[in-house]
């Protein structure tokens, strides 16, 4: 979900370059930041599985 969010942000930044409502300078700067915050967005999602694979269910 968060991913298909970030996305649709990133069309957005451009969509609104297209149209000039921005300039296209910080219109890339807001989609390099968005490409950061999708790489460590990606990490959490993979420290999450993995520590979802390694817990070991509690004995009783």
């Amino acid at each position: 979900m968060a991913d298909a969010s970030l996305e649709e942000l990133k069309y957005y930044f451009i969509l609104s370059s297209d149209l000039g409502y921005i300039a296209k300078d910080e219109a890339d700067k807001m989609l390099a930041d968005a490409r950061e915050v999708g790489s460590m967005l990606n990490g959490l999602m993979k420290a999450i599985a993995s520590g979802k694979s390694n817990q070991q269910s509690p004995t009783a």
